[in-house]
């Protein structure tokens, strides 16, 4: 029975967006390039027919275009993010939960979240946990000084509304901080680095202000899971693995 050409038009597709999205060998063993215009179910690569590149449930996120994937290698901390092992290509680091319009960058090791709009632009760089009292004292492993441009800080909300005219300024702020003196890096497991264009900075100010009056609302809500719920969405991966981290600690002291 042959297949409808509208699902193999669909299917060659999708085998296009993972080849580009690195999760599908550019060549095959015998260095035969994949050929997504002509494209079968059954051709096989490193071993695997496609279909089963397309069907495995791990790339259904890649495919609806709710997670991206970058070059592992480009990635210095990729702590709290999936490593994906590729037969035949670089491993690749896959990000979920990417907010709606992002573009998805690495800028020096970095993974970073853009943002574009007719009042400014707005770029999230997320700060490494390992090493990040290290990183933060070095000015300039900060985004470069652009003219103009104002940066700012989102710590589960406190002080976001803030910005600063150089990441000196902002480092100092973040250092005044009694856990980063103590060099505590769980305490700021979810520090993001914010770099906004001057017309985006009373964007930026509005948003974090409605953001303090959703936490405040919700102050039925348990601690932890008003906790969760202000925390980014591409974040929560790594906080889930930091919990499970500390209940398997917490169930080998009681001998469980």
């Amino acid at each position: 029975m042959k297949r409808p050409k509208t699902d193999l038009k669909e299917f060659r597709q999708n085998v296009a967006k993972l080849k580009k999205a690195g999760l599908i060998p550019p060549k095959n063993r015998s260095g035969k390039p994949v050929k997504t215009s002509q494209a079968r179910p059954t051709d096989l690569v490193y071993g695997k027919t496609l279909s089963q590149y397309v069907n495995n449930p791990k790339n259904r996120e890649v495919l609806s275009g709710e997670a991206v994937t970058l070059p592992a290698s480009k990635i210095k901390d990729s702590e709290g993010f999936t490593r994906r092992k590729v037969p035949g290509g670089s491993d690749r680091i896959i990000v979920t939960g990417v907010p709606e319009g992002a573009k998805v960058t690495a800028e020096k090791g970095k993974i970073s979240f853009g943002f574009s709009s007719a009042s400014g632009s707005v770029k999230r760089i997320q700060v490494p946990r390992k090493e990040m009292i290290q990183y933060l004292e070095d000015a300039s492993s900060l985004p470069e000084l652009k003219p103009g441009a104002r940066y700012a800080f989102y710590y589960y909300g406190n002080r976001s509304y803030l910005t600063f005219e150089s990441p000196e300024h902002l480092q100092e702020e973040i250092m005044a901080y009694k856990s980063a003196q103590e060099n505590k890096h769980e305490a700021f497991q979810h520090l993001e680095i914010v770099e906004l264009s001057p017309p985006a900075v009373e964007e930026w100010r509005a948003a974090i202000n409605e953001r303090q009056k959703r936490k405040r609302r919700g102050g039925r809500r348990s601690a932890a899971k008003r906790r969760i719920e202000n925390i980014p969405q591409y974040k929560l991966p790594g906080v889930r693995a930091t919990r499970a981290a500390s209940m398997r600690r917490y169930r080998a002291r009681k001998g469980r």
